[in-house]
């Protein structure tokens, strides 16, 4: 159980610590950066409607941007959630479950997380998926730690050109083994480089490469079994990093080679929640030293000793059921909720679902590309294959298009570094809504 101290138990910390308050204990702990320095001043009502219209009043002066507007993801994107999946995820027997660790938890969850793994294994082709990790950021990082314990070679490759905010998780995670983090470049754009920098790397001792694919850009290394190849020669454990929406499509980790397969979850099913919840996906091999070093737990499916089929937890590798040393993960509020609420979702769609969402992005993804570098200002940056995300380059300024298409309600794409900018389709995209995009981006380009 967790425990909340009441104020007396709160004040007689602070004093022990040496503060007065606890407003100067947070200025005291918290860095600068982080304090708003003003403060929140939320008036004081009688009753719950007057409060709800002066918050609504407030709300209103956030931007909403329709989802076909929205041409921006990395892992947290616009999805429509059936009424069915609303309905089937707000039951009693779903919501209100606690943090699934207990013996006596109930059959039915146990059998959903159950289906979710199996699911889920089925789209990874993998035959062991965890239920499950908290982000697709996380995920990585606890593959990268795993691999370390397996490996201890005390050092990993992963992408400079990676998403900002993934690299800083998978940093923060590393820092305190004093894991050595290398950084390879983009085998698009650089692909000589990029071989021999790991072939360079991997000579000297690495415990895993992690590589996306697609990767940051969008772009699917056709060379990646030459990638594979290398990492399992100098005795690596190879990490993908996979796009939910290319699994229905697109050779899926297991069949590429990797021993660990990470991703977010989120696009399948999940409301963006202003950051959260998210769902990490998390697979690996059949090797038994992989199962038996990966975080999170495990659901398998067993018999009563009157020949029933049943559900258990058979893996469980937190402090609180081992010694802590032994531990490897940190999980305490699992992700159990989000990862039902993704099997309903792909329960509903179906394989033909998946297959039709995943085709129809990438079909609007080429048509938005090829039409887009025919704008003046745009041009392509690489010729590789992509399936829904896409870079192009422009000598013109990114932020002054970006502000112009904000105007028009667009939030148009994701800048990176002064000249790229990265476009990503959801599936809210249709082929009218990406001409109309094509259409103000030109009329911006013209007045600019």
């Amino acid at each position: 159980m967790s425990y909340l101290p009441n104020d007396r138990d709160v004040k007689d910390i602070l004093a022990y610590l040496g503060y007065s308050d606890m407003e100067k204990f947070i200025i005291n702990v918290l860095p600068r950066k982080f304090l708003s320095g003003f403060r929140v001043d939320i008036p004081c009502y009688n009753d719950e409607q007057s409060l709800i219209k002066y918050f609504l009043k407030k709300a209103g002066k956030n931007k909403v941007y329709p989802p076909e507007n929205v041409y921006i993801g990395f892992g947290v994107e616009p999805v429509y959630i059936p009424s069915i999946v609303k309905y089937l995820i707000s039951r009693g027997e779903f919501l209100t479950s606690y943090t699934p660790y207990q013996s006596e938890m109930s059959q039915g969850v146990l059998q959903a997380l159950y289906e979710y793994q199996s699911v889920m294994a089925e789209l990874l082709e993998m035959p062991v998926v965890n239920s499950s990790m908290y982000d697709g950021a996380s995920a990585i990082g606890e593959a990268l730690l795993m691999a370390e314990r397996i490996s201890g070679k005390g050092r990993v490759l992963i992408p400079k050109d990676m998403f900002p905010n993934y690299k800083a998780v998978v940093k923060t995670y590393l820092s305190g083994p004093k894991i050595d983090v290398i950084e390879y470049p983009s085998p698009s754009i650089d692909k000589e480089a990029f071989l021999d920098i790991i072939e360079r790397e991997l000579r000297k001792g690495v415990s895993a490469l992690y590589f996306e694919f697609p990767d940051f850009y969008g772009y699917l290394f056709e060379d990646i079994e030459e990638v594979e190849d290398l990492v399992h020669r100098y005795n690596s454990l190879f990490i993908i990093g996979f796009d939910v929406w290319s699994l229905p499509i697109i050779k899926p980790p297991g069949a590429l080679g990797a021993d660990i397969a990470v991703g977010e979850g989120q696009p399948f099913g999940l409301a963006q929640g202003f950051g959260g919840p998210l769902l990490g996906v998390f697979g690996v091999t059949g090797d038994m030293k992989l199962i038996r070093n990966m975080p999170g737990r495990l659901i398998g499916e067993t018999v009563t000793l009157d020949g029933r089929r049943a559900y258990t937890l058979i893996l469980q590798t937190r402090e609180q059921h081992i010694r802590r040393e032994r531990a490897t993960s940190n999980i305490c509020t699992n992700e159990a909720l989000s990862a039902i609420q993704t099997l309903i979702y792909l329960s509903y769609l179906g394989k033909k679902g998946l297959y039709r969402y995943s085709i129809q992005m990438l079909k609007l993804s080429h048509k938005l590309h090829d039409r887009l570098i025919r704008i003046s200002g745009f041009d392509m940056v690489s010729y590789q294959p992509f399936h829904r995300r896409f870079p192009v380059s422009s000598k013109n300024s990114l932020n002054l298009f970006l502000d112009a298409m904000g105007e028009r309600n667009y939030l148009a794409g994701y800048k990176y570094g002064n000249s790229i900018l990265i476009l990503q389709l959801n599936t809210f995209h249709t082929l009218e809504s990406i001409e109309r995009f094509l259409d103000d981006a030109r009329e911006v380009i013209s007045s600019a």
